[in-house]
């Protein structure tokens, strides 16, 4: 067998500017380094949490970024027992995977609520992208 070169970084940072309200920041990146690769892709954008008007898995490719820049807002505190607080969050979102075969920047805006519950988090919102591409969906659990 003979060795498969892959690195990816990760950077998420976050800076309250008010008691309710932070701005938020993700970073990340990766690449098998022009190993030729026998398979599937190694990495892919699309979905809920990287370029969220896009499908799940939509852009796939040997090497990728992605950048995320949002505000959160708190918008109520819940009680104890139901949960921890109800947030407003608004993001854009940009990414490609290296050799996608169209020209443009991938690209989308997200807005919508998350509910952190006594379960875990649940976020309902939209996204509103390039090309036409657009989704509202809902999500349980992790949501950065």
């Amino acid at each position: 067998k003979s060795a498969y070169p892959v690195a990816e970084t990760r950077i998420q940072l976050y800076r309250q500017i008010t008691k309710p309200a932070s701005l938020f920041l993700f970073a990340s990146g990766g690449t098998i380094f022009n190993h030729r690769q026998q398979g599937f892709p190694e990495f892919s954008l699309g979905g809920p949490l990287h370029l969220a008007s896009y499908g799940v898995n939509e852009l796939l490719g040997n090497q990728y970024f992605y950048f995320k820049t949002g505000y959160i807002h708190e918008l109520v505190k819940l009680p104890a027992f139901i949960g921890r607080a109800t947030y407003f969050t608004g993001a854009y979102e940009i990414g490609n995977i290296y050799g996608n075969p169209a020209s443009r920047l991938p690209n989308d805006a997200v807005a919508g609520v998350t509910v952190v519950t006594a379960l875990g988090p649940a976020f309902v919102g939209a996204s509103w992208g390039d090309s036409g591409h657009h989704k509202a969906f809902f999500q349980l659990g992790k949501v950065f």
